[in-house]
């Protein structure tokens, strides 16, 4: 009795649980009609890019203007920063840039190591520029200053190319799927 208590309630049997749900929400069929075409795929792609990159200057401003007028931009800020989180999900999904690397077939891990390269190098890009501008005025005559508005509307960049660009990647690259066919 108490042997069977402890097995229900074995930390790998709840990972477990969890990764054939994850699985079954992205390889179900009509999800994965829903994301087999590439253009689909890059559309969201595009949407979840333009959604993400408008969500930096509502930030910026949010921090940079007055009090009353920021609230708002707080506001549209937020809402941007939520509708970007969503696409980000459904992407992820899409692309199956979700699932846990370990149910993954050969293929998949190839490219989804491929697309993970590619966020890493992004990321490493906007770093470095990041270093430039904030060490920039340091060479220039006179105090150095970074400007302080800056510094959050930057990280958040950060975070965003982080944790998107390797499903942007892996979206825009992935071939067409071939879905079976219910009827057949």
């Amino acid at each position: 009795m108490i042997g069977r208590i402890v097995d229900e309630f074995r930390p790998s049997r709840v990972i477990e649980d969890n990764d054939r749900a994850a699985y079954l929400s992205t390889e179900n069929p009509r999800f994965r009609r829903a994301w087999a075409s590439r253009a689909r795929r890059r559309r969201l792609a595009a949407l979840s890019a333009a959604v993400s990159a408008a969500s930096v200057p509502l930030l910026a401003a949010a921090v940079a203007l007055p009090s009353q007028v920021s609230l708002l931009f707080a506001l549209a800020f937020a809402v941007a920063a939520f509708a970007s989180a969503v696409l980000a999900t459904r992407l992820n999904k899409a692309t199956r840039m979700s699932l846990p690397y370990r149910l993954l077939d050969e293929r998949q891990r190839a490219e989804r190591d491929r697309s993970v390269r590619f966020g890493h190098r992004g990321t490493t890009v906007l770093l470095f520029a990041g270093l430039l501008a904030a060490g920039a005025p340091s060479f220039l005559p006179g105090e150095p200053v970074f400007p302080a508005v800056l510094a959050l509307p930057l990280l958040w960049t950060l975070i965003i190319a982080h944790t998107s660009l390797p499903a942007l990647h892996a979206a825009w690259t992935q071939p067409d799927e071939v879905v079976d066919d219910p009827d057949a």
